[in-house]
């Protein structure tokens, strides 16, 4: 609960006047008498914060107990602990790491986690990076960019090759910017030095923090495509049809991002607009298709083995799925956009 302190302004020499600063929270930040504050001046507020030169950079440590916790757990907490800012982040066992190969995975794939001691009972990592000189702007254009390259990737594969494991191993690359991303934001939130240093308020930060989250969720969509055509044959006509559709989601995905990146309402607009057509159109790919019409070249070399038909229709529906949840995030980008105060 925020406590509200009211201050009496007080005449001072030639037309100046005083504020005085409460004792405690002097106390609390380690100031004294000549440290230097920031002052953000508005309408009807003045808002004061430790200046960056006069912040005592204080590491925040964290220690996990391993124990006998699943790797799922484990990975979930260390992560949890990155997004929270820990610079330090101790995994202890006393009965000793049984997968500490698995846990060094987890720690390479969080952006600036450095492992700086090791032992058979204890993992100790430290966060090497300032937030502050990371560029959210930097990261969102590399995390496009490799969204782009998965997303050609992905139409490759509808022609028939495959490219799954370079595309997995991208979407490592993304969840790891997701996540360096996602921590500069949450420490930009609570900390107005770090916002300042991103040139950005609260709502701007929200807003990119909810395009990051599209982002990643789009690369995972490219990812689980890839595996599922991996895993299928398809017609020519099929091949046709899918590839036409995947075209007409790939050419919004590339307007909606560059309307974000020049603040381009219109074409926001467009590609929001024309959102429930895109749908629709996955929705009357998947009907045509739904009698499983799909595989009969196949189906007439391989008399009586169905399973390969019904497995296909699964495969091409889970495909649709990941296009739909595609479109939804290019559509939430937009609004996002259209909302941004940037």
């Amino acid at each position: 609960m925020v406590k509200i302190n009211f201050r009496k302004i007080i005449a001072f020499g030639n037309g100046g006047y005083i504020v005085s600063l409460p004792r405690s929270w002097i106390y609390e930040n380690k100031l004294g008498k000549g440290d230097m504050l920031a002052m953000d001046q508005g309408s009807d507020q003045l808002t004061f914060s430790i200046s960056s030169n006069e912040q005592k950079k204080e590491e925040k440590t964290i220690t996990i107990e391993a124990g006998d916790k699943k790797l799922d757990r484990l990975h979930t907490e260390i992560v949890s602990a990155y997004l929270n800012n820990y610079n330090v982040i101790e995994i202890i066992s006393k009965n000793g790491l049984t997968n500490n190969v698995e846990i060094k995975e987890i720690l390479r794939n969080l952006a600036g986690m450095e492992i700086m001691e090791q032992t058979s009972t204890i993992m100790v990592a430290k966060d090497l990076i300032s937030i502050q000189d990371i560029s959210i702007e930097n990261i969102m254009r590399r995390i496009d960019n490799i969204i782009r390259g998965m997303i050609e990737d992905v139409i490759r594969c509808i022609q028939g090759e495959d490219h799954y494991e370079s595309i997995f191993q991208r979407d490592i690359d993304v969840n790891r910017l997701y996540y360096l991303a996602s921590r500069g934001i949450n420490n930009a939130l609570k900390n107005p030095i770090v916002a300042r240093a991103f040139n950005k308020d609260a709502f701007q930060l929200s807003a990119n923090q909810l395009i990051f989250i599209r982002l990643e969720q789009i690369a995972d969509s490219q990812k689980r495509i890839a595996r599922y055509l991996k895993e299928t044959r398809m017609n020519e006509e099929l091949v046709k049809d899918l590839g036409q559709l995947y075209q007409e989601i790939k050419k919004a995905y590339y307007n909606i991002m560059n309307a974000h990146y020049t603040k381009n309402r219109e074409i926001a607009i467009n590609v929001e607009v024309t959102a429930r057509q895109r749908i629709k159109n996955s929705i009357s790919f998947l009907e045509k298709n739904t009698g499983c019409n799909l595989y009969i070249d196949l189906i007439k070399k391989n008399k009586g083995k169905k399973e390969i038909q019904m497995n296909t229709c699964i495969l091409i529906a889970k495909v649709i799925e990941n296009l739909n949840s595609m479109s939804t995030s290019i559509k939430q980008i937009a609004r996002t956009t259209l909302r941004d105060g940037d």
